[in-house]
């Protein structure tokens, strides 16, 4: 099996990346153009949970994977956008990338090299292998039995954005704004961000909410931006703002949570922690915010 050049693949990263999947930029194609190049640059078996978290995603040497599922989290869902890549506008793609579970390493094969398959489940039920078993004496039922595939295919290529912008839009719409940090120290710099971003990641796990990406709310970092003005304009009902001082002692952060249509604030938090216990504390933050507004907001 000829495997494609590095030229070829790079094509193929950059068409998939200029798609409606991953046109919005975010983690997913973050973590597949590092992971796309870190594996034609040689080091794909280098590509550990641990080597992702600190590399890309900046989570520093105290980085736990047991601890902290950010890796985990987004190779589940970039494997999903590719799936429905393939099942959509790169169904054509002359060359596919596919991330095996088990494994951050992208493997890269040409499409003819590669079975064009309806979705399969984690236990593995391939719904074309009937497909491909049927006697070929048979074509007016092999041709018609490919066509029904094709076509449940395309539909739900077709139902899948539908359905995540209900789910979208069945939870309260919220913007975590970059935490203000008052340092002109890179580490306290990095720890804000990773404390956004953490606490970010952890408010999309609750369903009641419907998180504005990290990338998106981070051009409203500016202090001049009025909450309502940036609230508008990312569309959420609730703002998450506030600041963290990084001294001896360890982390302060004070959060706190703003209703955009009354441009009133409804909760306020105060966190004390040390620099290694950054996990907990988003967990924490983000725990005690979906608490928050689930008890003030559910059911509206």
């Amino acid at each position: 099996m000829q495997q494609p050049s590095a030229d070829e693949v790079r094509a193929a990263l950059e068409r998939m990346l200029a798609s409606p999947q991953f046109a919005a930029g975010g983690r997913a194609s973050s973590l597949l153009r590092y992971l796309v190049e870190q594996t034609l640059a040689g080091r794909g078996e280098a590509l550990k949970e641990y080597v992702v978290g600190v590399e890309l995603f900046a989570r520093g040497d105290q980085f736990d994977p047991r601890v902290d599922t950010i890796v985990r989290v987004e190779a589940r869902r970039l494997r999903g956008k590719l799936d429905e890549y393939y099942r959509g506008p790169g169904a054509a793609d002359p060359l596919r990338i596919a991330i095996p579970r088990g494994s951050y390493a992208p493997t890269f094969a040409t499409n003819g090299a590669l079975p064009i398959a309806a979705p399969t489940d984690d236990e593995g039920n391939h719904e074309v292998e009937a497909v491909r078993a049927l006697p070929r004496r048979q074509p007016t039922i092999w041709v018609a039995t490919a066509a029904l595939v094709a076509v449940a295919a395309l539909a739900a290529w077709l139902l899948i954005p539908r359905s995540r912008d209900a789910a979208e839009s069945s939870g309260i719409r919220i913007a975590v704004l970059p935490l203000a940090h008052f340092s002109t120290e890179p580490q306290v710099a990095m720890i804000a961000a990773r404390l956004t971003d953490g606490i970010t990641t952890e408010l999309a796990r609750a369903p009641e909410l419907s998180v504005v990406s990290t990338t998106t709310a981070a051009r409203f970092a500016s202090e001049a931006q009025p909450v309502r003005e940036a609230a508008e304009a990312l569309g959420a009902a609730l703002v998450m703002e506030g600041s963290v001082v990084v001294e001896a002692g360890g982390i302060h952060a004070v959060v706190r949570i703003v209703d955009a249509s009354k441009d009133r604030k409804v909760w306020v938090g105060e966190y004390d922690s040390q620099p290694d216990q950054l996990p907990s504390l988003q967990r924490r933050i983000a725990a005690e915010i979906a608490a928050a507004v689930r008890e003030r907001y559910a059911g509206r």
